[in-house]
């Protein structure tokens, strides 16, 4: 009996957009697949056909013409070529303490956000400081620190996030504030980060390996269309779409080598904080003050569009040179249980604020951090739904622009991060 459960599903980075051989067709030979940790559901075999309709062709009688196959020919056939989308529920688990991965953006899960977004890696992996206040910093090792990166800290056993908008010698700017001045020989950790990049640039594409039962499929040139952050019965997932421009099965499957998946742990949404900062104000660096956000877990949300399309003409099969991104949107939607009037005014007023997700647990290569730098209300805060008998704020952020940690060096001034702690 056939099944078209996935048993396994790999990623690798392609050095050249879909991996073409020397011949112009795709090939995953020189490819190296890493392990991705998914849903088991059913992938059947994705996309179309590529075809072109031939209706209006002329013709002598009252017959039908088939559709024409577009695709380039091998070994004197027609070689199967089938594009679009492929949508995956991935579990993004931290990189741990080793050994299988060395930093959390060359997790397979990451790989693929990367296919869209521009990645950040920082050079080292933590430092100790010692806090002058809850957003300053006297910090050890100033040349590991950059503006705009996402650091991590733990703090009465949760994990807490905030991004640097300020470094002057050894002295560190953070917003949002921390919940206190942290103590002396504090370790905080650094984080790999995607982020809207200015030029809408990403890393490399990616090729997909899904192995079912009876079927291995190959979609190659994937980038990433579509992602949403979610928490599912506190766990935290992502729902991934990528677009290929050229997917196609082999038969029968071979064996399955399969890597591990990381020694980390699982992002849940408890042992950390959703913060949403005071309003901007002043010039960077900006120091925002912290509000926790008393919000319903099964009810957050983070979504981000990436619109890509075909670059140029290369001579393969896939009839384009790259694909590239040319629209970033992201939004975010919380449900507070406990409605805060300070935010009342946020639309009719055009309030920017510091929002950012934080997903424990803390330690060494764990959490996850979702930040939006200019979130603005897309919806009335001042409206109240009624649910379970209890009085909610249902509210919407659009990720507006970002200049409260002004650098000419990225990832500063970025609308949307998502990060990782090493």
């Amino acid at each position: 009996m056939a099944t078209s459960m996935i048993s396994h599903c790999g990623v690798a980075q392609e050095s050249t957009y879909g991996s073409p051989d020397a011949n112009g067709l795709p090939s995953a030979a020189a490819l190296t697949f890493k392990n991705l940790e998914l849903d088991r559901g059913g992938i059947a075999y994705a996309g179309d056909t590529m075809m072109a309709d031939r209706a209006a062709d002329a013709r002598c009688a009252p017959f039908e013409l088939p559709p024409e196959p577009s695709t380039m020919w091998s070994a004197g056939s027609r070689v199967q070529h089938r594009s679009g989308d492929i949508s995956l529920t991935v579990y993004p688990r931290g990189m741990g303490a080793g050994p299988t991965y060395s930093r959390p953006s060359a997790m397979p899960w990451m790989q693929l956000i990367g296919s869209a977004l521009k990645g950040y890696e920082p050079g080292a992996a933590s430092d100790t400081v010692t806090g002058t206040s809850a957003v300053a910093l006297s910090v050890t090792t100033p040349a590991s620190w950059q503006v705009g990166q996402i650091i991590s800290v733990e703090i009465a056993g949760r994990v807490e996030f905030a991004e640097v908008t300020g470094v002057t010698a050894a002295n560190i700017d953070i917003s949002p504030a921390l919940s206190i001045t942290v103590p002396a020989a504090t370790t905080i950790r650094f984080c790999d980060q995607f982020y809207f990049a200015d030029d809408l640039g990403s890393d490399e594409s990616v090729c997909l390996e899904m192995m079912t039962m009876d079927a291995q499929v190959l979609a190659f040139g994937c980038r990433m269309t579509s992602l949403a952050v979610k928490s599912e019965g506190a766990k935290i997932s992502l729902d991934i779409t990528l677009f290929s421009p050229h997917i196609e099965d082999v038969r029968p499957t071979g064996s399955v080598t399969c890597t591990d998946y990381g020694d980390g742990a699982l992002p849940h949404f408890a042992g950390s904080y959703a913060i949403y900062s005071a309003a901007h104000s002043g010039t960077a660096p900006m120091t925002l003050a912290r509000n926790v956000a008393l919000c319903d877990k099964d009810s957050t949300t983070v979504s981000v569009t990436s619109e890509q399309a075909p670059t140029g003409y290369s001579g393969t099969l896939l009839a384009a040179a790259d694909s590239e991104t040319v629209t970033l949107t992201a939004e975010a939607s919380l449900k507070l249980r406990t409605p805060d009037t300070a935010l009342d005014r946020d639309l009719l007023d055009q309030v920017h604020r510091n929002l950012l997700l934080g997903f424990g647990p803390g330690g060494e290569g764990n959490g996850l951090c979702v930040m939006l730098g200019g979130a603005f209300l897309k919806t009335d805060g001042s409206k109240r739904e009624d649910s379970e008998s209890q009085w909610n704020q249902v509210l919407t952020w659009g990720a507006g622009r970002w200049a409260g940690d002004d650098a000419s060096v990225a990832p500063a001034n970025t609308a949307f991060q998502i990060a990782s702690p090493r």
